[in-house]
């Protein structure tokens, strides 16, 4: 049997199918498709070795821009598209949740809205902090400039899923391989459990649970990362793979 074969095979299902369906079943399925990929970051064959991923760059320009600011931020090259939420048909109200939203925050996300009922989001920054008008320019002209490096399996599993500041001290980041371990590990989609998400003593189990609890049009900030995670695997190693709207 070729491991990788049916492994591509198994995440393409998955994937199609949260593309159109969003639901904690169709989420846990996704993660557990997603965990066997972990596993083969070290690996020596060539398929592994070559430079078939695109890790992008948290900038110190963008940084500075943040500087002072709680905030979550996460890039997703070429955008994700879902047709698994409705949108909502006033779409004058901003999309974008998170807790305690009702103070000072500013949003500049990356939305686009389809004819056919698809939503493209290709980068998601929730800041708990009013931005300017010299700021918010800023910050959309990083967002179209972000810079990328072209980089092999391991390198891109090691990459930055989202940035994120809650505290007084510097900004941390939540690796793809973490996201996807600490989903799945956590969220019972590999193990057993009771029900509830299982609280281990890693060191980003409170940050991964805590975005859960971001999104975008009622779709938690996860379900996008782990999508576009599945996409970049499938289109690395599945040629036929169609990426998203680009922006």
């Amino acid at each position: 049997m070729d491991t990788y074969s049916t492994q591509i095979e198994r995440l393409k299902r998955h994937y199609t199918a949260s593309l159109r369906h969003y639901d904690l079943i169709s989420f846990w399925d996704l993660s557990n498709a997603l965990r066997i990929w972990t596993e083969y970051k070290n690996r020596n064959e060539e398929m592994f070795l070559k430079p078939l991923f695109i890790r992008w760059v948290f900038t110190k320009e963008l940084r500075d821009t943040l500087k002072g600011a709680n905030f979550i931020y996460s890039y997703l090259p070429d955008g994700i598209t879902t047709y698994a939420q409705d949108i909502p048909k006033d779409t004058s109200r901003n999309i974008i949740y998170g807790p305690k939203i009702s103070g000072d925050f500013s949003a500049a996300t990356m939305v686009k809205l389809g004819d056919d009922g698809g939503m493209t989001v290709a980068e998601y920054l929730l800041s708990y902090k009013s931005f300017n008008e010299t700021q918010v320019k800023i910050l959309s002209d990083l967002a179209k400039t972000v810079p990328f490096t072209r980089v092999n399996y391991a390198e891109y599993m090691n990459s930055s899923a989202v940035h994120y500041r809650f505290s007084d001290v510097d900004t941390f980041a939540i690796s793809n391989d973490v996201l996807i371990k600490r989903i799945a590990n956590e969220y019972n989609a590999s193990h057993a459990g009771d029900g509830q998400a299982v609280r281990s003593n890693n060191m980003y189990s409170k940050p991964v649970g805590m975005l859960m609890e971001y999104g975008c049009a009622s779709l938690p900030l996860p379900y996008f990362l782990l999508l576009h995670i599945a996409r970049s695997i499938i289109i690395a190693f599945d040629s036929p793979a169609q990426s998203g709207d680009c922006f």
